[in-house]
């Protein structure tokens, strides 16, 4: 091969090399920006079913009564990724009790605003 075909083939590896990486990094993103926003709903569902059982803060909370809120309705023996609400990374979320914000294994808690 001679050094001119060697060159463009460098050029256009890279190039492609350039572009996984863009890839790569807005899908993390996208992953992120979901995952928060799916902590943001297991807030809400939380302080749902803290009303409806009259559950002061502290106290604990079963992910199936969480999920049941998140769906709109509950699957008896299902968590929240056994109905299709996951970290798209691949995290598992942890609840928490009451009046703590729920965790992320991968994209931890939800940011300050």
């Amino acid at each position: 091969m001679n050094s001119k075909k060697a060159t463009v083939l460098c050029a256009v590896g890279f190039a492609l090399l350039v572009v996984w990486f863009a890839h790569k990094k807005r899908q993390e993103a996208q992953w992120r920006d979901t995952c928060i926003q799916n902590l943001r709903w297991i807030v809400v569902s939380k302080q749902i079913v803290a009303e409806e059982d009259k559950l002061a803060p502290g106290d604990r909370i079963t992910e199936i009564k969480v999920a049941g809120h998140l769906i709109g309705r509950g699957k008896p023996g299902t968590g929240l990724a056994g109905l299709g609400f996951a970290c798209p990374a691949g995290g598992d979320y942890t609840v928490n009790p009451i009046a703590s914000n729920p965790v992320c294994s991968i994209h931890g808690r939800l940011p300050d605003r």
